[in-house]
């Protein structure tokens, strides 16, 4: 049975709403601001345990660096993820103001608890902000109504998508279309599973992805890129490997760890080769202050 959870992405001025599938095989269609290829770091979260230790800990200047380091490091998001604090709401309050504080980067509010994404959001300014990790049912009806009232917003359906289900796939962006939605504003965000535990996981998202940009070249992807090297050895390089890959297909945005020193060079190197940096300057700029240090 298929149990979607709900990723809403709000960016000035528009509000997305998609669902991410808890059980494997199972994307999310996201509607988004036309935008290049956006990096979300992942580290402010609790179910990391170096992270939850800084939470419980309060301590305020650990947390301010981690904040810091992935911003400085490229992050246009940062995720905030506190649903494993024994206070969820407070410590989610806490982290997002430090990151208002101190950066000036979009906020992704992640919790399965609408009541603490609704309190959080009338704090967050005029951040470009993602809510993540809510549940479709009664939740989403707590939910969408509040995002209505302030944001324009869109909501999207789950769709279980396996490689030989392409019909189904452009039945359903149709859908979308007809309904008013602009190909130009949907991201589809495919939920990436470790390939240690199912070897067809990487193949599956090239296919679809090939499958997007050649039917459907104006919607746009993003996709959870660490998930692939999940339980793995050597995970920076399998990340960094198909990072590589799926940029070269055309995806738009990834949820990834800025502060490894491998995916910032391999992100470098994309951006350098896709054009975007004149006489290379911000790939040499990247190495030499690794190299510095």
């Amino acid at each position: 049975m298929i149990n979607p959870k709900i990723k809403v992405i709000f960016s000035r001025p528009f509000v997305t709403i998609s669902m991410t599938g808890i059980e494997k095989n199972i994307p999310t269609f996201i509607v988004y601001a036309e935008v290049s290829m956006l990096i979300i770091g992942e580290k402010l979260n609790s179910s990391i345990p170096s992270v939850k230790a800084l939470m419980d800990a309060r301590d305020m200047n650990g947390l301010i660096q981690l904040i810091q380091k992935q911003t400085d490091a490229g992050a246009d998001y940062l995720d905030i993820n506190t649903a494993l604090c024994q206070d969820e709401l407070d410590q989610m309050k806490t982290i997002l103001a430090l990151i208002l504080e101190h950066t000036s980067c979009g906020i992704m509010l992640d919790s399965p608890n609408p009541q603490v994404i609704l309190s959080c959001l009338p704090l967050c300014q005029n951040r470009p902000v993602i809510v993540n990790s809510v549940t479709p049912t009664d939740r989403f009806d707590e939910l969408v109504p509040a995002l209505v009232q302030t944001y324009k917003t869109v909501g999207l359906v789950a769709l279980p998508i396996q490689a030989k289900e392409k019909e189904n796939l452009d039945a359903f962006i149709q859908k979308l279309t007809d309904a008013g939605l602009e190909k130009e504003r949907i991201y589809m965000d495919l939920l990436v599973e470790s390939i240690a535990t199912n070897d067809g996981a990487g193949k599956r998202i090239l296919d679809t992805l090939t499958h997007l940009k050649t039917n459907h070249p104006a919607i746009k992807t993003t996709c959870g890129l660490s998930n692939i090297s999940f339980g793995l050895p050597s995970r920076p390089v399998l990340n960094t490997t198909y990072v590589a890959m799926v940029a070269a297909l055309g995806l738009d945005s990834a949820i990834l760890d800025p502060l490894s020193p491998t995916m910032s060079k391999t992100l470098a190197a994309i951006r350098l080769f896709q054009g975007e940096d004149e006489y290379c300057m911000d790939y040499i700029t990247l190495i030499r202050e690794l190299e510095a240090n």
